[in-house]
């Protein structure tokens, strides 16, 4: 973590969460949780947000659609970053829709060509290319309609563990041989090329810098092991409970706790946390 100032730092606040487990709870409250971020950005307007998760582009942006100003994208745990089109004067590699996209991480097809070797080496797991949309759904309780679009993946793969406890570690090693990366998540390990949540912050942070002359602070959001790189580096952090109530981080200066995953809890904490660091008048 960075050191508190000792005096205010009037630096615009970039707020960086996590979906599952911190700005959503297992309800999937997408429509609330682009209100909390409105709610945010209405308030403070010189504040970004930028959504950070495991999901694919496709859920993310479909998210992000329901919010009044379009806030930055960073999908499957780092493996890419995408922003709103014309936001900034330099475009991305491709153009996905209404966003500019920078692939930061291994194609899929490559991850899921690696993982059926590791397969035939006796590892047991089972991925989302193994499974079907209504497979993937009533694993994670998702709508069959998210479920298809948690299946759009590009440079990531999520899957559950099923062999023996001991032999995942072996798992993991034999696929950082291979030149992949496993990751715990909140509900599923994620298998990526190396990327990670804040690799690939650290981009979008400079490309900001870059188009805008800004350096902005980083507030992070997140609740599971693979928010910590990003939670231990960002100016601030609010970590949320996991699913055991437990969390990652103690409270300390630049650590703070919230009672509970949910747009409504994630708006308040954020609120008290930026109004509490902004400069005042008199």
């Amino acid at each position: 973590m960075n050191e508190a100032p000792d005096t205010i730092d009037q630096r615009p606040w970039l707020i960086a969460t996590d979906l599952d487990g911190t700005l959503l709870d297992d309800s999937y409250p997408n429509q609330e949780a682009a209100q909390a971020i409105d709610k945010i950005q209405r308030a403070n307007p010189e504040v970004d947000v930028v959504l950070v998760s495991s999901k694919t582009l496709a859920e993310i942006a479909a998210i992000a659609e329901l919010t009044e100003r379009k806030p930055y994208l960073i999908f499957e745990n780092g493996g890419g970053v995408a922003w709103p089109a014309g936001r900034f004067v330099s475009g991305g590699e491709r153009r996905v829709a209404d966003y500019e996209v920078v692939i930061l991480g291994a194609s899929y097809q490559t991850i899921v060509a690696a993982l059926q070797q590791l397969r035939g080496m006796g590892f047991e797991f089972t991925g989302f290319a193994d499974m079907s949309p209504r497979e993937i759904a009533d694993l994670t309780s998702l709508s069959l309609s998210n479920a298809r679009l948690a299946s759009q993946r590009i440079c990531s793969e999520p899957l559950s563990w099923q062999g023996q406890a001991e032999r995942l570690q072996v798992f993991g090693a034999a696929l950082e041989r291979l030149g992949f990366t496993l990751q715990r998540g909140g509900r599923f390990y994620h298998v990526t090329s190396g990327n990670d949540k804040i690799k690939a912050l650290d981009f979008l942070r400079d490309k900001i810098r870059y188009e805008t002359g800004t350096l902005m602070r980083l507030l992070a959001c997140g609740d599971a092991p693979n928010d910590l790189a990003m939670l231990d580096k960002a100016d601030h952090a609010l970590v949320f409970p996991d699913r055991s109530g437990g969390y990652l981080r103690e409270v300390q200066a630049d650590v703070s706790h919230a009672p509970a995953a949910g747009p409504e809890t994630w708006l308040t904490g954020v609120s008290e946390l930026v109004d509490s660091t902004a400069p005042h008048t008199e």
